[in-house]
């Protein structure tokens, strides 16, 4: 009767698997992929503060080919909510009745999240550029999601169901950050460029994409395919086009670097907060010193000139021009003082908020922000063979 018993159940998980595996069957692909979309919900302040929605990557290929090299940013709430705005998926079956579907979102261009002015001497605008792709990534056994991967710039995080939020019972919600449009399973954030500390704040209740409603197929092989599909990504302001998105079964769930924190060089520490590393220095020192040298310079000048015209000693010259680059030195921290103030009390806070996320994550690290997020597991089903 046992044996029986575990043949029936050997077959009830064969029927199972056979349902929830497509092959190449491309209709049931896309079903699968509509059962499981993401719902991207996206900060309350994307529109008021000039951030760009999600768009439709044809955009900007048209754009680019016709020459025109401007910015483009969405603002247009209504393609979100008419289902204008494709997601791009790629389905891959890999081993142990396992499914993953990757999800990928095309964002025109993305706003600085740290800017640093000091005296009309420096105007840097930190992980501002054009055009991005972001992934959302759910794994899928016997028709039920297993895992559901994040991603954010340089890295990403996965969280098992009962950690993420659903619509419908199927739909995984990520919460995009404000300004690196890096997706997230929760709410949050300080608002600076550390890797948790994007805002997101899902207040206004427009500000969503429905993933299902507009899905397409990044390995499509229709042979009546609209040219922007796999066009030169020189279009793509270098980034790739749909057709050359794809998946990997064996990617890392749980790696990644706060990039922008090693590009300013601000680095945390405990006690004194906010340090300054030195490319930033470097960058102020050159700031200064190139500004007093050519004052210094066009003061010289103007004394020397003085001093022929009126035999004035050169002396009473170069006291004046001592004078006045020590004005000016005095000038220039203060108001990079001023201008780095917020940010640095920002960035100190979300050093100390993201030690406490990282200790809810299973690829959990104590030196995450110095070193990056430790791997520690991946959707590790080989692939078929």
């Amino acid at each position: 009767m046992a044996r029986w018993t575990n043949l029936l159940l050997q077959a009830a998980l064969l029927i199972t698997s056979a349902k929830s595996l497509c092959g190449d069957d491309a209709d049931c692909q896309h079903a699968a992929a509509t059962k499981f979309a993401p719902v991207l919900r996206l900060d309350k302040e994307t529109l008021s503060q000039d951030r760009c929605l999600p768009g439709h990557p044809a955009t900007v290929y048209y754009e680019r080919k016709a020459g025109n090299q401007d910015v483009i940013c969405e603002s247009n709430l209504t393609k979100l909510e008419a289902g204008e705005v494709p997601l791009f998926y790629h389905y891959k079956e890999c081993g142990s009745d396992v499914v993953v579907i990757d999800y990928f979102i095309w964002y025109s261009h993305q706003r600085e999240c740290l800017k640093i002015e000091a005296g009309g001497l420096m105007n840097e605008a930190y992980g501002e550029h054009k055009a991005d792709w972001e992934t959302v990534a759910v794994q899928i056994q016997y028709d039920e999601v297993k895992r559901v991967r994040f991603h954010q710039h340089s890295g990403a995080y996965s969280k098992s169901p009962d950690q993420v939020t659903f619509v419908d019972s199927t739909h995984p919600v990520a919460y995009v950050g404000l300004d690196s449009h890096g997706s997230y399973h929760d709410e949050g954030g300080t608002g600076n460029c550390l890797y948790f500390q994007d805002y997101r704040r899902f207040d206004d209740k427009s500000l969503k994409l429905e993933g299902w409603k507009f899905l397409i197929n990044a390995k499509n092989k229709s042979q009546d395919l609209p040219e922007w599909f796999d066009g030169s990504r020189d279009f793509y302001d270098g980034f790739p086009n749909p057709s050359n998105k794809g998946n990997a079964c064996r990617t890392p769930s749980c790696s990644g670097v706060d990039s922008w924190i090693e590009l300013t060089g601000a680095r945390g520490a405990e006690g004194d907060g906010y340090k300054f590393g030195d490319f930033t220095v470097g960058l102020i020192s050159m700031a200064v010193g190139q500004e007093s040298l050519e004052r210094g310079r066009e003061l010289m000048e103007q004394h020397m000139e003085k001093a022929k015209q009126h035999s004035k000693p050169i002396q009473e010259g170069w006291e004046a021009l001592q004078k006045d680059v020590a004005e000016k030195t005095e000038s220039i921290q203060q108001n990079l003082h001023e201008s780095l103030g917020q940010n640095a009390l920002k960035i100190q806070a979300g050093l100390a908020r993201g030690r406490e996320k990282l200790s809810t994550l299973s690829c959990s690290s104590g030196t995450a922000y110095t070193k990056g997020l430790q791997e520690e597991e991946v959707f590790d089903f080989p692939e078929p063979r």
